[in-house]
């Protein structure tokens, strides 16, 4: 009878350690598992996932961008100038910096070139999604690729229009914010804001120039020189798809994602 006894007690104690171990183990590893993010603006600069292995990591922007680097995003045209073929080839290697490929989100941006300062060698846009679209716009000065400080709504609801030298981003709350942007040839940029806080309280309801509260008549006036600045008039930018070109011009790449 005492052998049975220990016997019993014996498996109980198996039990239990067994049991023990599996719940330990399941609550550690749900602890510990990484979880994907997205990037911030910063990240997508530098390429990086911090979220990610360093293995990952590599996987995803190295492996990605040796695929790409035989790939012609933006064509240079022999019947232009020479700097506007050096901003060609540059632009090609911007967008080739600039890939970013995972399996939880795609961060490859789109592009489109538009000569908005009217000297013959165009600027890049770059599209992304990355928590909200996000566009960049840049220039090429002095060998460089230049990033023009423009604001086009980044992360935010609303709507952006191009045209020659100027850049208009809309942004409605609970009235309607406007961001213009001018850009210059030297690749300098500025910007104005103007506001019309329309709140339904006569007493809270405002205009504002540049972050000041000035009258309606002043905020017209102000405004009256970018008034002939309609939807209608904008510049249509064809932004591509930088993952299309891929899919069409990289063999790997294809393989890549079918994985």
């Amino acid at each position: 009878m005492k052998d049975k006894m220990q016997m019993i007690k014996n498996i109980g104690l198996v039990f239990i350690l067994l049991f023990s171990l599996l719940v330990g183990g399941c609550g550690q590893s749900e602890q510990t598992a990484s979880q994907p993010q997205a990037p911030t603006s910063s990240q997508f600069e530098s390429n990086s996932v911090s979220s990610q292995p360093q293995e990952e990591q590599s996987l995803h922007t190295d492996v990605l961008k040796d695929m790409a680097k035989d790939v012609v995003f933006l064509a240079t045209d022999t019947s232009c100038s020479n700097e506007y073929n050096r901003a060609i080839n540059a632009y090609n290697e911007k967008i080739r910096n600039e890939l970013f490929y995972s399996d939880w989100d795609e961060y490859c941006p789109d592009y489109a070139i538009y000569d908005i300062t009217g000297d013959d060698v165009p600027e890049l846009f770059l599209s992304i999604n990355e928590a909200g679209i996000h566009k960049y716009v840049y220039t090429y000065r002095d060998g460089e690729v230049i990033n023009i400080p423009a604001n086009m709504g980044n992360g935010m609801h609303g709507s952006f229009y191009v045209y020659p030298n100027t850049i208009i981003y809309y942004h409605s709350t609970t009235g309607l914010i406007i961001f213009v942007t001018e850009i210059y040839k030297d690749g300098t940029a500025r910007e104005f804001t103007f506001g019309r806080m329309m709140t339904g309280d006569p007493d809270t309801e405002h205009y504002d120039y540049n972050g000041q509260k000035v009258t309606e008549d002043e905020y017209e006036k102000q405004w009256e020189r970018y008034k002939h600045l309609t939807r209608d008039n904008a510049v249509k930018l064809d932004f591509y798809s930088i993952e299309e070109v891929l899919k069409e011009n990289s063999p790997r790449f294809r393989d890549y994602i079918s994985q």
